[in-house]
Protein backbone atom coordinates (compact mmCIF):
# COMPACT_ATOMS: atom_id res chain seq x y z
CA UNK A 1 0.00 0.00 0.00
CA UNK A 2 1.04 3.32 -0.66
CA UNK A 3 -0.35 4.80 1.96
CA UNK A 4 -1.94 3.56 5.78
CA UNK A 5 -5.04 5.32 7.19
CA UNK A 6 -4.56 6.83 10.69
CA UNK A 7 -5.75 5.59 14.06
CA UNK A 8 -7.93 8.59 14.93
CA UNK A 9 -7.32 8.45 18.92
CA UNK A 10 -3.54 9.30 18.10
CA UNK A 11 -4.96 12.40 15.88
CA UNK A 12 -5.70 15.62 17.65
CA UNK A 13 -8.77 17.26 15.84
CA UNK A 14 -8.44 20.53 16.85
CA UNK A 15 -6.25 22.13 13.95
CA UNK A 16 -5.95 25.79 14.01
CA UNK A 17 -4.92 25.36 9.77
CA UNK A 18 -5.19 23.49 7.03
CA UNK A 19 -2.94 23.73 4.08
CA UNK A 20 -4.13 23.02 1.20
CA UNK A 21 -1.76 21.08 -1.32
CA UNK A 22 -1.98 19.91 -4.94
CA UNK A 23 0.56 19.20 -7.76
CA UNK A 24 1.07 19.34 -11.29
CA UNK A 25 3.78 17.25 -12.64
CA UNK A 26 5.08 15.82 -16.39
CA UNK A 27 2.81 13.73 -18.17
CA UNK A 28 1.37 12.92 -21.32
CA UNK A 29 -1.62 11.36 -22.57
CA UNK A 30 -0.83 7.70 -22.62
CA UNK A 31 2.60 6.60 -20.55
CA UNK A 32 3.78 9.71 -18.19
CA UNK A 33 7.56 10.09 -18.47
CA UNK A 34 9.56 8.37 -15.70
CA UNK A 35 9.97 9.02 -13.14
CA UNK A 36 7.31 11.70 -12.51
CA UNK A 37 8.23 14.86 -11.48
CA UNK A 38 6.48 18.16 -9.87
CA UNK A 39 6.54 21.16 -12.45
CA UNK A 40 4.18 23.11 -9.99
CA UNK A 41 4.20 23.55 -6.07
CA UNK A 42 1.36 25.70 -5.13
CA UNK A 43 -0.29 25.89 -1.29
CA UNK A 44 -3.46 27.86 -0.12
CA UNK A 45 -2.92 28.29 3.70
CA UNK A 46 -7.02 28.06 5.04
CA UNK A 47 -7.71 29.46 8.96
CA UNK A 48 -9.55 26.91 10.71
CA UNK A 49 -11.58 29.22 13.23
CA UNK A 50 -12.31 32.13 10.34
CA UNK A 51 -12.31 29.76 7.52
CA UNK A 52 -10.96 32.26 5.86
CA UNK A 53 -7.59 32.34 2.96
CA UNK A 54 -4.61 33.47 4.99
CA UNK A 55 -2.10 32.79 2.53
CA UNK A 56 -1.04 31.34 -1.13
CA UNK A 57 2.67 29.72 -1.99
CA UNK A 58 3.02 28.74 -5.47
CA UNK A 59 6.18 28.29 -7.65
CA UNK A 60 7.30 26.03 -10.87
CA UNK A 61 9.90 23.58 -10.68
CA UNK A 62 12.07 22.80 -13.65
CA UNK A 63 12.17 18.99 -13.84
CA UNK A 64 15.45 17.15 -14.33
CA UNK A 65 15.25 13.80 -16.11
CA UNK A 66 12.80 14.88 -18.51
CA UNK A 67 13.16 18.95 -19.11
CA UNK A 68 11.18 19.17 -22.24
CA UNK A 69 7.27 19.26 -21.27
CA UNK A 70 5.25 16.90 -23.70
CA UNK A 71 2.80 18.86 -25.83
CA UNK A 72 -0.56 17.36 -23.71
CA UNK A 73 1.33 18.74 -20.04
CA UNK A 74 1.87 21.97 -21.46
CA UNK A 75 -2.45 21.56 -22.56
CA UNK A 76 -3.93 19.92 -19.60
CA UNK A 77 -1.88 22.15 -16.73
CA UNK A 78 -1.15 25.02 -18.90
CA UNK A 79 2.29 25.16 -17.99
CA UNK A 80 4.66 26.04 -20.79
CA UNK A 81 8.33 25.32 -21.06
CA UNK A 82 9.41 28.97 -20.73
CA UNK A 83 7.80 28.90 -17.35
CA UNK A 84 9.64 25.75 -16.09
CA UNK A 85 12.80 26.24 -18.01
CA UNK A 86 14.06 29.23 -15.85
CA UNK A 87 12.45 27.95 -12.88
CA UNK A 88 14.24 26.19 -10.04
CA UNK A 89 15.05 22.75 -9.18
CA UNK A 90 12.86 20.52 -6.98
CA UNK A 91 15.43 20.60 -3.91
CA UNK A 92 15.31 24.48 -3.95
CA UNK A 93 11.82 25.12 -4.33
CA UNK A 94 10.99 22.13 -1.41
CA UNK A 95 13.16 24.06 0.98
CA UNK A 96 11.13 27.38 0.03
CA UNK A 97 8.17 25.68 0.87
CA UNK A 98 9.28 24.61 4.18
CA UNK A 99 10.62 28.23 4.94
CA UNK A 100 6.88 29.33 3.79
CA UNK A 101 5.29 27.14 6.54
CA UNK A 102 7.83 28.10 8.98
CA UNK A 103 6.92 31.65 8.33
CA UNK A 104 3.57 31.23 9.32
CA UNK A 105 4.50 29.82 12.42
CA UNK A 106 3.81 26.26 11.30
CA UNK A 107 5.94 23.39 12.83
CA UNK A 108 7.63 20.99 10.35
CA UNK A 109 7.98 17.85 12.61
CA UNK A 110 5.45 18.14 15.26
CA UNK A 111 4.07 14.84 16.96
CA UNK A 112 0.97 13.75 15.21
CA UNK A 113 -1.16 14.02 18.75
CA UNK A 114 -0.06 17.84 19.36
CA UNK A 115 -0.04 18.91 15.33
CA UNK A 116 -1.67 22.22 15.07
CA UNK A 117 -2.14 21.99 10.98
CA UNK A 118 -2.42 19.55 8.55
CA UNK A 119 -2.03 19.51 4.44
CA UNK A 120 -5.01 18.74 2.66
CA UNK A 121 -5.11 16.95 -0.96
CA UNK A 122 -8.15 15.46 -3.48
CA UNK A 123 -6.75 12.22 -3.24
CA UNK A 124 -3.55 10.76 -2.00
CA UNK A 125 -1.61 10.74 -5.07
CA UNK A 126 0.12 14.08 -4.10
CA UNK A 127 1.96 13.14 -1.01
CA UNK A 128 1.21 9.25 -0.96
CA UNK A 129 2.83 9.01 -4.01
CA UNK A 130 3.99 12.26 -6.00
CA UNK A 131 6.29 13.78 -3.34
CA UNK A 132 8.03 10.04 -2.47
CA UNK A 133 8.47 9.74 -6.32
CA UNK A 134 9.94 13.08 -6.65
CA UNK A 135 12.35 12.99 -3.70
CA UNK A 136 13.95 9.68 -4.79
CA UNK A 137 14.31 11.30 -8.68
CA UNK A 138 16.14 14.28 -7.16
CA UNK A 139 20.05 14.00 -7.80
CA UNK A 140 20.69 13.44 -4.41
CA UNK A 141 17.89 11.96 -3.41
CA UNK A 142 16.18 13.75 -0.67
CA UNK A 143 16.45 11.37 2.33
CA UNK A 144 15.17 13.85 5.36
CA UNK A 145 12.02 14.87 5.02
CA UNK A 146 10.25 16.88 7.66
CA UNK A 147 7.04 14.76 9.59
CA UNK A 148 4.02 17.48 8.04
CA UNK A 149 4.99 15.85 4.70
CA UNK A 150 3.80 12.34 6.01
CA UNK A 151 0.66 12.89 6.90
CA UNK A 152 -2.59 14.60 5.29
CA UNK A 153 -6.36 14.84 5.00
CA UNK A 154 -7.83 13.43 1.80
CA UNK A 155 -10.88 15.89 1.35
CA UNK A 156 -13.12 13.10 -0.15
CA UNK A 157 -12.93 11.38 2.91
CA UNK A 158 -14.59 13.97 5.21
CA UNK A 159 -16.78 14.61 1.92
CA UNK A 160 -17.99 11.57 1.63
CA UNK A 161 -18.91 11.07 5.54
CA UNK A 162 -20.83 14.61 5.29
CA UNK A 163 -22.70 14.74 2.29
CA UNK A 164 -23.66 10.61 2.37
CA UNK A 165 -22.09 9.70 -1.09
CA UNK A 166 -18.92 8.66 -2.98
CA UNK A 167 -16.37 12.07 -4.16
CA UNK A 168 -15.61 11.87 -7.77
CA UNK A 169 -13.44 14.28 -7.56
CA UNK A 170 -12.82 17.73 -7.52
CA UNK A 171 -15.22 19.38 -9.83
CA UNK A 172 -18.31 16.89 -8.35
CA UNK A 173 -17.72 17.91 -4.86
CA UNK A 174 -17.69 21.30 -5.75
CA UNK A 175 -20.67 21.16 -7.94
CA UNK A 176 -22.22 18.56 -5.04
CA UNK A 177 -21.67 21.76 -2.73
CA UNK A 178 -23.19 24.56 -4.85
CA UNK A 179 -19.69 25.94 -5.11
CA UNK A 180 -18.31 27.45 -8.53
CA UNK A 181 -15.35 26.29 -10.09
CA UNK A 182 -12.86 29.33 -9.94
CA UNK A 183 -9.85 29.68 -12.23
CA UNK A 184 -8.43 26.94 -14.84
CA UNK A 185 -8.91 22.65 -13.65
CA UNK A 186 -5.53 21.55 -13.17
CA UNK A 187 -3.65 24.87 -12.40
CA UNK A 188 -2.20 23.85 -9.44
CA UNK A 189 -3.11 27.00 -7.63
CA UNK A 190 -6.42 27.41 -8.87
CA UNK A 191 -7.04 23.83 -7.98
CA UNK A 192 -5.75 24.76 -4.48
CA UNK A 193 -7.99 27.60 -4.49
CA UNK A 194 -11.02 25.48 -5.27
CA UNK A 195 -10.22 22.64 -3.00
CA UNK A 196 -9.60 25.57 0.36
CA UNK A 197 -13.47 26.09 -0.88
CA UNK A 198 -14.59 22.71 -0.21
CA UNK A 199 -12.33 22.85 2.91
CA UNK A 200 -14.13 26.08 4.43
CA UNK A 201 -17.34 24.36 3.52
CA UNK A 202 -17.11 21.22 5.21
CA UNK A 203 -15.85 22.82 8.38
CA UNK A 204 -19.03 24.49 8.70
CA UNK A 205 -20.37 21.12 10.22
CA UNK A 206 -17.36 19.61 12.15
CA UNK A 207 -13.16 19.99 11.99
CA UNK A 208 -11.20 17.81 9.20
CA UNK A 209 -8.97 14.73 10.48
CA UNK A 210 -6.21 13.41 9.33
CA UNK A 211 -6.97 10.18 7.34
CA UNK A 212 -3.38 9.24 5.74
CA UNK A 213 0.44 8.52 6.11
CA UNK A 214 2.83 7.77 4.11
CA UNK A 215 3.54 4.44 3.92
CA UNK A 216 6.87 3.19 5.31
CA UNK A 217 7.57 1.19 2.00
CA UNK A 218 7.75 5.19 0.44
CA UNK A 219 10.33 6.30 3.13
CA UNK A 220 13.71 7.23 1.24
CA UNK A 221 16.57 5.10 1.69
CA UNK A 222 18.93 6.44 4.91
CA UNK A 223 22.07 5.76 5.78
CA UNK A 224 22.34 4.43 9.69
CA UNK A 225 24.90 3.34 12.19
CA UNK A 226 24.23 -0.06 13.50
CA UNK A 227 26.34 -0.65 16.69
CA UNK A 228 27.54 -4.07 18.55
CA UNK A 229 29.67 -4.14 21.38
CA UNK A 230 33.11 -2.02 20.02
CA UNK A 231 32.06 -2.60 16.44
CA UNK A 232 30.48 0.18 14.24
CA UNK A 233 28.90 -0.28 10.38
CA UNK A 234 27.01 2.04 8.31
CA UNK A 235 24.30 0.65 6.52
CA UNK A 236 21.90 1.38 4.28
CA UNK A 237 17.96 1.04 5.19
CA UNK A 238 16.09 0.55 2.32
CA UNK A 239 12.89 -0.12 3.84
CA UNK A 240 11.97 0.92 7.40
CA UNK A 241 10.97 -2.31 9.16
CA UNK A 242 12.42 -3.99 12.17
CA UNK A 243 13.03 -7.07 10.39
CA UNK A 244 14.86 -5.23 7.83
CA UNK A 245 16.95 -3.97 10.09
CA UNK A 246 17.85 -7.00 12.68
CA UNK A 247 18.62 -8.86 9.23
CA UNK A 248 21.14 -5.84 8.11
CA UNK A 249 22.89 -6.50 11.75
CA UNK A 250 22.48 -10.38 11.77
CA UNK A 251 24.52 -9.61 8.27
CA UNK A 252 27.18 -7.46 9.26
CA UNK A 253 28.07 -8.91 12.21
CA UNK A 254 27.41 -12.39 11.38
CA UNK A 255 25.16 -13.23 14.34
CA UNK A 256 21.60 -13.49 15.32
CA UNK A 257 20.27 -9.79 16.48
CA UNK A 258 16.80 -9.56 18.11
CA UNK A 259 17.14 -6.00 19.66
CA UNK A 260 17.78 -2.52 18.87
CA UNK A 261 17.89 0.32 20.42
CA UNK A 262 18.12 4.04 19.69
CA UNK A 263 21.66 6.20 20.63
CA UNK A 264 22.36 7.84 22.80
CA UNK A 265 18.79 7.85 24.70
CA UNK A 266 18.49 3.79 24.65
CA UNK A 267 15.09 3.89 23.77
CA UNK A 268 14.13 0.47 22.04
CA UNK A 269 12.90 0.58 18.74
CA UNK A 270 10.13 -2.13 18.61
CA UNK A 271 7.58 -1.86 15.56
CA UNK A 272 7.98 -0.39 11.97
CA UNK A 273 6.38 2.71 13.27
CA UNK A 274 9.28 3.83 15.79
CA UNK A 275 11.53 4.31 12.53
CA UNK A 276 9.16 6.59 11.00
CA UNK A 277 11.24 9.34 12.58
CA UNK A 278 14.89 7.78 11.76
CA UNK A 279 16.90 10.19 10.46
CA UNK A 280 20.09 9.97 7.73
CA UNK A 281 23.32 9.36 10.15
CA UNK A 282 21.49 7.71 13.42
CA UNK A 283 22.91 5.34 15.70
CA UNK A 284 21.57 1.96 16.48
CA UNK A 285 22.72 -0.41 19.19
CA UNK A 286 22.24 -4.10 18.42
CA UNK A 287 22.43 -7.42 20.51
Amino acid sequence: ALTTLFSRSLVNDMFKYYVVLDFEATCDELNAPSPQEVIEFPSVLVDASSLKVVDEFQEYVKPLHHPKLREFCTELTGITQNVVDPADLFPVVFQNHQKWLESHDLSLNEDISEATWAFVSCGNWDLGTMLPTQLNACDPPIQIVPQCYRRWINIKRPFSEQMNKRAWGMKGMLKDLKLTLDGRHHSGIDDCRNIAKIVMELCKKKQLQITCQTALSRYPTITVKIIHNDKCQEVALRKRSIKTLLGLASGTFRKQMSVCELQPSNSELINDDDLRSLIDGDSIMVR
